[in-house]
């Protein structure tokens, strides 16, 4: 049996905005672990070296989780960078 060409081809694949995403996406228990923290009050900045304490996990992990973060649309770099580039809750 033929098959048409349209039968064959899937449908575009579409992007989720943010807010979607950060919807049906489920955090790792680090992220949910140190958002709830910042959700509670956290003080000072948060910088990857933070991160890392509160999780418990290497920098370059708390680095990952931070730009997933930031991918999501969650978390926001301030301005400034290098040794002291710090992170705050993106305006949602």
């Amino acid at each position: 049996a033929e098959t048409s060409p349209s039968s064959s081809r899937s449908s575009p694949e579409r992007v989720a905005p943010r807010s979607d995403r950060f919807a049906t996406e489920a955090l790792n228990e680090r992220q949910i672990k140190v958002m709830n923290r910042i959700l509670d009050g956290f003080e000072g900045k948060l910088t990857s070296s933070k991160w890392a304490k509160l999780a418990t996990c290497s920098q370059d992990t708390a680095y990952r989780d931070i730009l997933d973060l930031m991918d999501r649309g969650v978390l926001k770099k301030n301005p400034g960078g290098g040794r002291s580039t710090s992170y705050d809750l993106a305006d949602i």
